[in-house]
């Protein structure tokens, strides 16, 4: 199973589409789309379609998000899952062969992870693949962070730990957050780099002052724990709060749990509903194997803390 840091970004990359929904969850909202978003949609797509097949470049890469970066529940399977990466990736291609720099990226990032239904022999051939795409994105000044990912695992191309650093410090000088919070990552690691907690700390601190939400949830564990920062329980409890990061709703959960963070009974209501959804799409998000055992124990934990936390509310009612 890949590492910590590795999983932290694919996730987030993964899902991104979705924070603002899945916020909802932490807020006592559990859908994710009604049947109108969902006709909404159908109809974008529709129009989308038309103007691409009149060779609208815009237009086909916004098909490509519709069918990869937007997710839904497939009526046949109950599989909470992308809408169709398969069809997502020709309109990708067909943007980024006229140049469209988000439409290469995004087209590397899907070669890299995987399109389902890959044949065993071709997954290899898919990620060099990829970080082609991934270069002609860097060209344009996007996609950094993603290539000095490939790079820090060996995707496509050889692992090379500092190489990545270099793409990841890159990232962070263009501006782009997810460099920022993968170079937090390699120095609290040492992956790289020496290791130094307390600069770790101060590059979370700039992702998170910049509204990156993993950079918050990375921030409060720091505070947590004492990483790189003195030891502040409070305030690494502000920042989960502050974080639209799911498993900062877990950490915050926890942190319930043990008596350290007397929430309101909405509060309550919206860490119960996080962790029930965070039990049950352990079998529907289905991303890919590698993510299964990482999936099973934060689900794992979830259910153990939904258990204590609805006990605790009984008990109090």
């Amino acid at each position: 199973m890949r590492n910590h840091i590795f999983m932290l970004s694919c996730l987030f990359l993964l899902i991104l589409p979705l924070c603002g929904c899945l916020n909802g969850i932490h807020k006592g909202q559990l859908a994710l789309f009604n049947e109108k978003q969902l006709d909404e949609r159908s109809a974008k797509i529709k129009q989308l379609r038309v103007a691409a097949e009149k060779g609208n470049v815009e237009a086909m890469y916004e098909l490509g998000e519709q069918f990869c970066r937007y997710w839904q529940t497939c009526p046949d399977t109950g599989v909470f899952a992308p809408i169709d990466r398969v069809e997502g990736a020709k309109w990708y291609r067909k943007a980024a062969e006229q140049g469209h720099a988000m439409a290469q990226l995004h087209l590397g990032i899907l070669y890299t992870e995987g399109i389902p239904g890959t044949p065993e022999d071709k997954i290899e051939e898919y990620r060099i693949e990829g970080v082609k795409w991934l270069r002609k994105a860097v060209e344009q000044g996007v996609g950094l962070t993603e290539l000095g990912m490939c790079y820090f695992n060996g995707t496509g191309v050889p692992e090379d730990k500092e190489e990545a650093v270099k793409w990841f410090r890159k990232a962070t000088e263009r501006g782009e957050p997810n460099g920022l919070w993968m170079l937090a990552d390699c120095y609290f690691h040492g992956y790289g780099v020496p290791e130094d907690k307390a600069e770790s700390a101060r590059l979370y601190r700039t992702a998170a002052e910049q509204g990156d939400s993993i950079a918050q949830y990375q921030l409060g564990r720091c505070y947590y724990y004492g990483d790189g920062v003195p030891q502040n329980k409070a305030e690494a409890i502000k920042r989960y709060k502050e974080s639209t990061f799911f498993l900062a709703w877990g950490e915050l959960a926890s942190c319930y749990a043990r008596g350290e963070y007397i929430p309101d009974d909405e509060e309550v209501e919206g860490l119960l509903n996080a962790l029930r959804w965070m039990v049950e799409s352990v079998n529907e998000w289905r991303i890919t194997e590698e993510y299964e055992e990482y999936w099973q124990e934060r689900a794992r934990e979830a259910a153990e803390l939904l258990r204590e936390i609805e006990a605790r509310k009984s008990g109090a009612s």
